[in-house]
């Protein structure tokens, strides 16, 4: 149960890294594309910043979050709000729009990658090979991100292909329609979303981890806590026995 427990969190984080690599690699084209930005490569460089800023303000929270509610619920909540922005984006035409609401996305993705850790962290299924377990974990986000650009590459190539042609930065090349940029926004929503849905399948044996390692920890924290009341009296008693021996 807890392999799969594990591989649970793997495909989760595969399927999230899916999406996440169809948004980096062809974000920048939409908004050259579609949108009404003066200058597209700055202003996606902007939009990125924000994001990122969005992702630093979330990062204390998302794991206050994650402590109260479980990591799975901060999964689903994260994912659906991702899979609202990447919606909202196959509609959008107005660059600053794109910038007031993708706080959204940053702020979503911190919190869904505090859960992430979290479920990684109590899903291992053998502590002897801790570091193996988790390098898998890792090489799904990797994996995802190359499967994403790739598969979002034929997707638009087949829906999106146009005979019209824009010119960015000196170079020509194809003009994307928006009905290829909905499919390939939709898809990644759809992903986020199936990657939620692996971990509610196991949400009860997840949370039964969680509150066994929180069990476990307040066990360690008494223990020390313990130790840290005997150590220093031992220590004050050896030095007032040499204070004694001196005298």
């Amino acid at each position: 149960d807890q392999y799969k427990c594990w591989r649970s969190v793997v495909l989760s984080r595969f399927q999230y890294y899916v999406a996440a690599g169809v948004f980096s690699s062809y974000g920048l084209y939409y908004i050259e594309d579609h949108t009404n930005a003066g200058n597209p490569t700055t202003d996606f460089t902007i939009i990125a910043a924000i994001s990122m800023g969005g992702s630093f303000l979330a990062s204390y929270p998302a794991g206050l979050l994650s402590d109260k509610f479980g990591s799975v619920m901060n999964v689903i909540v994260s994912t659906i709000a991702m899979s609202v922005f990447f919606f909202f984006m196959g509609f959008n035409s107005n660059i600053f729009v794109f910038m007031a609401v993708v706080p959204i996305y940053g702020f979503s993705q911190q919190v869904y990658n505090v859960a992430d850790l979290a479920l990684i962290a109590i899903s291992c299924p053998d502590p002897a090979k801790k570091s193996r377990d988790i390098g898998g974990w890792g090489a799904a986000g990797s994996v995802g991100t190359a499967l994403g650009a790739a598969y979002a590459g034929v997707l638009i190539t087949i829906i999106g292909r146009s005979n019209s042609r824009t010119t960015v930065n000196g170079h020509e090349r194809v003009k994307y329609t928006r009905a290829g940029y909905l499919s390939i926004f939709l898809s990644a929503a759809a992903c986020v979303l199936c990657g939620a849905y692996v971990l509610w399948v196991r949400r009860e044996s997840i949370r039964s981890a969680e509150l066994a390692q929180k069990k476990q920890r307040s066990s360690l924290d008494t223990a020390a806590s313990i130790g840290r009341v005997n150590t220093p009296m031992n220590g004050i008693g050896e030095e007032l026995s040499t204070a004694e021996i001196q005298a």
